[in-house]
């Protein structure tokens, strides 16, 4: 969820949506969650070690 720069009242909303929806926020916090999981070092370790032996 995303507002203009300065875009106070835009802001204020979509607070207060996802105070509004625990659906919602919870598929936020879930697709957070995976997307920052995507970036732990055995993850990370093991595309690079992939990258580096499949290159001649």
């Amino acid at each position: 969820m995303l507002s203009p720069d300065n875009d106070i009242p835009g802001m204020l909303d979509n607070i207060q949506t996802l105070l509004n929806s625990a659906t919602l926020a919870k598929n936020i916090s879930h697709n957070a969650r995976q997307k920052a999981e995507s970036f732990d070092w055995k993850v990370v370790e093991k595309k690079w070690l992939e990258l580096l032996h499949n290159t001649p």
